[in-house]
């Protein structure tokens, strides 16, 4: 795992420089991000070609972490594990959610990376303040076993290493400041389009390999205990079909979804098309913006988040992709939208030069922009029928017509909201769903689909 002392210490360079280290190396990484974000994930497999996924303790239990890790590593032959925020940090003072806990769960050695800038001295002070933290927490697992310092003067590494170590964790090396190679971010996080991204990351693991001890960290990834998960059978609980039960199922059982996908639409977890795919779903992909129409003989929508605002104008000039999308939903098809779905599904939509463009119209009212960060973090979605279902948003758009299906809860019990709506079969709101962490919830959907393609 690549953990910071705190959000911007330089977890993301440093992760994508290794990350592009290995593959250099002729090795076959797969990353994987703490917490709910989307975007790194969909970075390193954009710009990087590795897979990626998320572990999120918030929404997963322990053993379906486990089992979620070692299925991503399947694709490759080493896992890299990107921290969230600071190591410590979860939900409210707790270490719920954070790196700290992904890290103990899954038994994962750490670097701990220290943003060096403006520091000497106090660099060892930091370190033994989160060594002697983690041993008051009852650490159960390798835990922090060395330190990479970003933005450090060449000059002050040898005296700052040999003050670290006396602390009894390993230094592997140095990051120094570089301006040039900044990665740039965009309203909701890393910016895939940038301009020379790929030459700019390759450059920056250029740097790493002569500064940072890779053959190291790779001994160090060697000393990973082995995860013993039963991957034919998915994990314990019950809540999910088995190995058995999803190879008993024929292809006469298979639904249809069609899902989102293109510049607009891009914030989707593998994982969810993971659970769907097990739970007998056939996924075909499309494009509201490129494609004239929906995928032939589907049983659901599913609409995920993105940057609809973006791309208002194409979205509004598919005319018959928008009919068909709004005919198939308004006559019961089974759907999803979240954030940016939920945006398209509205009559209008503003984006950042307040220009309006009409949408589909499932939604009544207008989606715009508020120039920063409307809701964010866990929730829990509480239902009329007392469901409960776990979610986070994360957005700076917002809407004129919200809904009032669920309670929204955030997860520290600091605030509470009406959100979401239930239209015939629909689903529509802000708040982003994990479908491991919302299992019957996704059932219940797939069981819907299913019926639509028994009736047809």
């Amino acid at each position: 795992m690549i953990a910071g002392v705190s959000s911007g210490s330089g977890k993301t360079t440093i992760t994508c420089s290794l990350l592009q280290s290995l593959l250099n190396r002729g090795r076959r990484p797969v990353s994987h991000k703490c917490g709910p974000d989307f975007i790194d994930t969909m970075f390193h497999r954009k710009v990087l070609g590795t897979p990626a996924g998320n572990l999120d303790s918030f929404f997963c239990g322990e053993e379906q972490i486990r089992y979620l890790l070692a299925r991503q590593s399947e694709q490759g032959d080493i896992s890299i594990i990107e921290g969230v925020m600071g190591y410590f940090d979860g939900i409210g003072m707790t270490s719920q959610a954070s790196s700290f806990d992904i890290a103990r769960v899954t038994k994962t050695p750490v670097l701990l990376v220290v943003n060096a800038k403006g520091m000497s001295g106090s660099l060892p002070a930091v370190v033994h303040g989160f060594l002697d933290y983690e041993r008051k927490l009852g650490k159960q697992h390798p835990g922090i076993c060395g330190v990479i310092l970003n933005q450090l003067p060449a000059v002050l590494y040898p005296s700052v290493k040999e003050e670290v170590e006396k602390l009894g964790v390993k230094c592997f090396g140095y990051i120094p400041a570089q301006r040039e190679l900044k990665l740039e971010s965009r309203h909701l996080g890393l910016w895939t389009e940038q301009r020379d991204i790929k030459e700019k990351i390759n450059r920056m693991a250029d740097v790493m390999e002569e500064t940072v001890d890779i053959q190291g960290i790779l001994q160090l990834a060697d000393s990973a205990c082995p995860l013993e998960i039963d991957l034919e059978n998915g994990f314990d609980g019950g809540d999910l079909l088995t190995g058995k039960d999803r190879k008993s199922r024929g292809k006469e059982k298979t639904v249809k979804l069609a899902v989102a996908r293109d510049e607009a639409f891009s914030f989707i977890y593998p994982e969810n098309i993971m659970l769907l795919e097990e739970l007998g779903c056939e996924i075909q992909y499309f494009s509201p913006i490129h494609d004239k129409h929906l995928p032939s003989h589907c049983q659901g929508i599913i609409l995920n988040g993105g940057y609809p605002e973006l791309y208002g104008e194409q979205l509004s000039a598919n005319q018959s992709m928008m009919k068909e999308i709004r005919d198939a939903l308004n006559n019961g098809m089974p759907g999803l939208a979240e954030c940016g779905g939920f945006l398209y599904l509205h009559e209008e939509l503003e984006n950042m030069e307040k220009q309006v463009f009409p949408m589909v119209g499932i939604i009544k009212g207008r989606a715009f922009y508020t120039g920063g960060l409307s809701r964010f973090g866990y929730i829990y979605l509480k239902g009329a029928q007392d469901e409960i279902l776990k979610a986070h948003e994360f957005h700076y758009w917002d809407s004129e017509n919200n809904g009032t299906q669920f309670q929204a809860v955030k997860a520290s019990g600091t605030k509470r909201w009406e959100t979401g709506h239930i239209i015939k079969n629909l689903y529509a709101g802000f708040p982003h769903l994990y479908y491991y962490g919302n299992i019957d919830f996704v059932k219940s959907f797939v069981e819907k689909a299913a019926e639509l393609r028994e009736r047809n």
